[in-house]
């Protein structure tokens, strides 16, 4: 059985859109010689990922553009297997990307177990098998420690394929998986080999075009960086990078895809990987990549139209010039990015040791300050020397003075509960105040121009307590009032969340549907609501805390389109908050929209 495309309803929609064949290969995610070759029938029986494809971005049902027809599909594992069995025997596939199959398999030869990547024709028809397979062998030639080596290329049953070794953990995808993010030094262990990978490969005038955590395979913290087999390369002769005559790579991975890769220039350079090692770096960093959305085209809009998002906003801990460093890299111009894979880890790393020296040289502070302050409570007289040298003097002196001091505490018991409890008191006392002054008087608000936010109340004198405004008072200030550019309401409650992870009662608050917008608050992934959403007939959508993404959903980007049940009612997960967003208090977990004319209690 065979899904074969209806190329005329396909020409149809291509011609009521307006858009050009080049836009459509980008919205794809496809090269512009596979969609050629799409558009004009010599790829009749697309690739499951085509079809996918094609679907999202046409918005049509799968009878109107496919059609099933009966007979052999032409291709299976079984008929590769059979081409090959004299070199190699297939045991088992191991996953499934964009440009074809992975198998893991046995060398009839050698006795060892290989991976081979097998090619779909369409995924190469740009350039044809013979040239790809040209490309796989110029590849080839390159010989780095952190390169992952090809044994092997050819075609077999109509389907080109390369062969590899089989690195037994994994690949960083697998440990992103598993770990959903890595530590600072885990990161610069594994990523300093794949900018040594990248940088030799530049410096030999090749580009990888689709760095991703999928193509690095890990043995520990070595990484390979694999499939420079696909990669563009660039004729020695030219001076500026550009892309080969005889080559039509693929547009990238849309989540790791640079801004001129995605726009289809011809003259990329190394900038064009750091963008991608960037995003990279930033999703190891932070537990999910730095745009994403249910969409192709949607997640490569982001990078043309968002601001480079702030590691530091997911991933507090990191320090701010690690987090610098990682925005230079995915900046949207490329001359004001890195110039090399090299470049750009060093720069992470020298933010990372400045950290470590600022930390270091406060640690140091602090001991000189504690060894003073216990003199002075113990009432110790000792001459300061009016030059003190650093290293084993320093050391020495501060073994003596906590000797003494120790010493004096042991002969006076009561005392030394005395000074213990006062010291306890004190610095209990001072980070409490230090708390509340930092939380209501210095730290600002997480919300947009917070000096024009104003919170209206209504005071109870009989009951002597605050009083909810009936519907009609807040509908009387809107149409009155000409003190505020805009109003919401908001009602909170206890509510229960039910789904695969277990029930849960939560803080849910409603409000009204411009509430974000009147707060300026953005969501850090997907959107917050739209007019008419909670409103009669609207769709029921809820956004997130990202305490409670982090906590019951582990951080899944995932998360957005998918159901959630909040007392018996499904409700779709339309964006998640950023960690700091705590409206109208902390605690909160969910925001639910409702139109105004429907809130009873604001």
């Amino acid at each position: 059985m065979r899904v074969r495309l209806k190329r005329e309803r396909l020409l149809d929609l291509i011609a009521r859109s307006g858009l050009t064949q080049n836009h459509w290969a980008i919205k794809l995610g496809l090269s512009r010689g596979h969609w050629s070759g799409v558009v004009n029938g010599k790829h009749p029986y697309p690739s499951a990922r085509t079809r996918e494809r094609l679907l999202e971005a046409f918005g049509v049902s799968f009878d109107e553009l496919f059609e099933v027809v009966s007979g052999p599909s032409g291709w299976s594992d079984q008929d590769f297997g059979a081409a090959i069995a004299d070199r190699y025997v297939i045991d088992r596939e191991v996953g499934q990307g964009g440009m074809g199959t992975v198998y893991l398999a046995r060398d009839v030869k050698h006795g060892r177990q290989v991976a081979i990547k097998v090619v779909s024709p369409e995924a190469v028809s740009g350039i044809g098998v013979q040239q790809f397979l040209k490309e796989i062998r110029y590849s080839a030639r390159l010989q780095h420690p952190h390169m992952l080596p090809l044994y092997d290329s050819g075609e077999a049953a109509g389907h080109p394929f390369y062969v590899m070794p089989y690195v037994r953990d994994g690949s960083l995808r697998d440990l992103l998986k598993r770990k959903q993010r890595l530590s600072l030094d885990g990161t610069i262990r594994i990523a300093r080999g794949i900018a040594a990978a990248l940088q030799y490969a530049h410096e030999n005038r090749v580009l990888h075009c689709d760095v991703k955590p999928e193509n690095v395979l890990l043995f520990d913290d070595h990484a390979y960086v694999a499939d420079f087999g696909i990669s563009r390369a660039v004729h020695a002769e030219v001076l500026e990078w550009g892309k080969r005559n005889e080559i039509d790579s693929s547009a990238g991975t849309p989540a790791y895809v640079s801004p001129e890769q995605a726009s289809g220039e011809s003259n990329l350079d190394a900038r064009s990987d750091v963008y991608s090692f960037g995003c990279m770096v930033f999703e190891m960093l932070a537990g999910h990549p730095p745009f994403t959305g249910t969409k192709t085209m949607e997640i490569v809009a982001q990078r043309f139209t968002s601001v480079v998002p702030d590691l530091k906003a997911y991933a507090p801990q990191i320090p701010r010039r690690v987090a610098s460093a990682v925005a230079t890299a995915m900046e949207l111009a490329s001359q004001r990015r890195h110039g090399s894979p090299m470049e750009f880890i060093e720069a992470v790393e020298e933010g990372r040791k400045q950290h470590e020296s600022r930390t270091r040289e406060v640690a140091g502070l602090l001991a000189s300050r504690f060894s003073t302050l216990a003199r002075r409570v113990l009432g110790r007289r000792s001459a300061v020397p009016h030059q003190r040298t650093r290293g084993r003097e320093m050391i020495g002196t501060l073994k003596q003075d906590l000797g003494y001091a120790l010493r004096t505490l042991a002969r006076t018991p009561g005392f030394t509960v005395v000074v213990v409890l006062t010291l306890a008191l004190g610095i209990a006392a001072n980070t409490m105040v230090f708390s509340l002054v930092n939380t209501y008087f210095l730290r600002p608000l997480p919300f947009g121009n917070p000096e024009r936010l104003v919170e209206l109340r209504q005071y109870d004198p009989v009951r002597q307590y605050g009083a909810r405004f009936s519907l009609a008072q807040m509908v009387d200030w809107q149409e009155r009032s000409n003190a505020f550019e805009d109003m919401g309401a908001f009602y909170y409650s206890y509510d229960n969340i039910t789904g695969p992870e277990g029930p849960e009662r939560l803080w849910v608050s409603t409000v009204t549907e411009n509430m974000f917008d009147l707060l300026d608050a953005q969501p850090m992934l997907g959107r917050t609501f739209l007019p008419g959403e909670g409103g009669p007939g609207g769709v029921d959508v809820v956004v997130m805390g990202y305490a409670l993404w982090q906590r019951r959903y582990a951080g899944d980007p995932g998360i957005i389109g998918r159901g959630i049940t909040i007392d018996g009612v499904q409700h779709t997960v339309i964006g998640i908050m950023p960690p700091l967003f705590n409206f109208p208090f902390g605690g909160l977990h969910l925001w639910i929209p409702r139109h105004e004319d429907h809130i009873s209690e604001p």
